[in-house]
């Protein structure tokens, strides 16, 4: 016939073979099992995981500017914009976003709801970008590409915060956007 496994509770293994006819018991809890053979194991399956939908292009864009605006947090702490004051760098981003569509012209709540609502910690607008509408004049109005430093009605370390801000912010986001 075949054979019998016995495991004990405590530690004791005992094949029986029927045929012997020997009984061996070290405890007294004993469950038995079927010393037929195992079956091969079966070939473990791993499902495919569903694919991700492919992100519409307003995500992308989200996404780029999110990435973006983390990669200036982390720039705002190295030794060439730790002084950068907070109204170049919303400027800044706000003309860059502008320029490219991404917010409305003079919407300035719109740009604040629209960066607080991407939620990257350390940049978020307490006054929902309603400074910026103080900043945003003459020559900060205009596109990046059309900014100099003798049409900025002030001083021109100011303008050189203020574009630093913008130009470093749309360096970055041309950069997340490739990826």
């Amino acid at each position: 016939m075949g054979d019998r496994i016995f495991n004990m509770e405590k530690g004791a293994i005992y094949i029986e073979h029927l045929e012997n006819q020997v009984n061996y018991f070290t405890t007294d809890k004993v469950q038995v099992v079927n010393a037929s053979p195992l079956p091969p194991p079966a070939e473990t399956v791993t499902p495919s995981p569903t694919p991700t939908p492919p992100l519409t292009p307003e995500e992308r864009t989200r996404q780029s500017v999110r990435d973006a605006l983390g990669t200036m947090a982390r720039k705002l702490q190295t030794e060439e914009l730790k002084d950068l004051p907070r109204t170049a760098l919303w400027q800044g981003v706000y003309r860059v976003l502008e320029d490219r569509g991404i917010v409305k012209a003079e919407d300035y709540a719109g740009f604040g709801r629209y960066i607080n609502a991407l939620e990257v910690e350390g940049m978020t607008l307490a006054d929902n970008g309603k400074s910026i509408s103080k900043t945003d004049g003459g020559i900060l109005r205009k596109p990046l590409a059309e900014w100099n430093p003798t049409s900025f009605d002030g001083r021109k370390s100011t303008y050189d915060r203020f574009h630093l801000a913008a130009t470093t912010f749309d360096e970055i986001l041309t950069a997340c956007m490739k990826n």
